[in-house]
């Protein structure tokens, strides 16, 4: 439901480049790319008052400043109020829900339901109410601990944990949103479900939950309690299409944040071997001009340089394969040393086919020059680019530092934060 609400809240801002078109300018936002729209930004280069109130809004959204997102909404509403712009209002109004709900404040959204009760459906204010009902906690890990990958191959992460007391294995998915889990797996830790149905939108496919909620989980040193789930209406290897690392449950990005400060992945050679999660940062750090990772609606992106032009990522382990999109590739085939892999048999992929990918794609990931082999372009995509879990595994390694904004591909000595 959360990334339905976040892609409802922002379709009418279309995704192109500034250009020659009737729309005023904070539709042409390209807030699919948002290091290049805070670049513009903090560079003073987006000049239209409304545009300007826009991607500050999402500047500080992106780099998780809340109450400063939501102080530029309400300046920004004054000034639309004032020049009459119904439908920027409106569009703020969703963008105001997306961010209580990224931020986790439900009890507001209910305490103020009159002012979005033209934007909510019913379904949506029941599940809000509920969740604002739960009282969630979570007690995070005060030492550092390691998480065993399961997996023998190179193809995901699987981890073992706990939920309501029963041993439970999970995919590690940044790419996720919340906790996911099968119907069957659902019914055997005891679930508790609710009459409320939402939608989950992944990168293959849609499909419904079952909102609902868990006594407990434990990953790691980490514990859950009261924490709420979606109980899929579809076993996970219908939705994922696992193979032989089917997981009974999905760990997304939700929870993943709470694990620890920083994670390390490590690399046996051919594979994500184990993750080690540390309770600090071993390098602290101030978020400043150096973050080179957002959460963005609650997904994680990572800035990608290819020439003179930024691109933005999901950093996403769940899924195997990293890929660009087939207009990153037509506006860089020419200018880069992208070489087609002709030895690759078309394929069929979920929903999308797979004609073409690179061999190696040279650019720079998260500020740093990496080279990236067998890159998937997929002409359907709806996102710029995915960094998969095969560009960690051919860096060797990466750190990730969700709360700092920060993450580094290669192999790293984790506690003396040296490389």
């Amino acid at each position: 439901m959360k990334k339905l609400i976040f892609i409802l809240s922002i379709m009418s801002v279309s995704a192109t480049a500034w250009g020659q078109d009737e729309r005023p300018a904070w539709q042409k936002l390209d807030v699919f790319n948002p290091f290049s729209m805070s670049a513009q930004y903090e560079a003073g280069e987006i000049t239209d008052p409304l545009a300007h109130h826009f991607a500050g809004i999402f500047d500080a959204r992106n780099k998780q400043d809340f109450d400063l997102a939501f102080q530029r909404i309400e300046a920004a509403r004054s000034h639309a109020e004032e020049v009459g712009e119904a439908q920027f209002l409106r569009t703020l109004t969703n963008v105001k829900i997306e961010m209580l709900i990224s931020s986790k404040r439900y009890s507001d959204i209910i305490a103020n339901v009159e002012e979005f009760e033209s934007t909510l459906l019913p379904e949506e204010s029941s599940e809000f109410q509920y969740l604002a009902n739960l009282d969630s906690k979570i007690e995070m890990a005060n030492a550092p601990y390691t998480l065993t990958n399961i997996v023998g191959n190179n193809d995901r992460i699987k981890i073992t944990g706990r939920i309501n007391d029963t041993e439970t294995s999970f995919l590690f998915d940044t790419g996720g949103d919340g906790l996911t889990i099968g119907p069957e797996m659902s019914d055997i830790v005891g679930v508790k479900t609710s009459s409320i149905t939402s939608a989950l939108q992944t990168t293959n496919s849609s499909f419904s939950n079952t909102v609902g909620h868990i006594d407990s989980a434990q990953i790691g040193l980490t514990r859950f309690y009261n924490h709420p789930v979606n109980r899929s209406n579809l076993e996970l290897d219908k939705i994922w299409g696992f193979n032989d690392v089917l997981p009974e449950a999905i760990l997304g990005i939700s929870e993943i944040r709470h694990l620890g400060e920083t994670i390390v992945f490590s690399t046996d050679g051919k594979r994500i071997s184990e993750l080690l999660v540390l309770p600090e940062n071993p390098a602290p750090t101030t978020r400043g001009s150096d973050i080179n990772l957002l959460l963005v609606g609650q997904k994680p992106i990572v800035k990608l340089v290819l020439g003179d032009e930024v691109y933005s990522c999901l950093f996403d382990v769940g899924a195997p394969h990293s890929f660009i999109s087939q207009r990153m590739f037509e506006r860089h085939k020419n200018e880069l040393d992208l070489q087609l892999l002709n030895r690759r048999e078309r394929r069929k992929r979920f929903d999308y086919k797979v004609d073409k990918a690179i061999d190696q794609l040279l650019g720079t990931l998260a500020d740093e020059p990496i080279q990236l082999k067998n890159v998937e372009v997929r002409g359907r995509a709806n996102s710029q680019c995915f960094i998969g879990l095969d560009a960690v595994i051919q860096s060797g390694g990466a750190t990730l530092s969700l709360n700092q904004g920060l993450v580094s591909f290669g192999p790293v000595d984790a506690i003396e934060g040296r490389r």
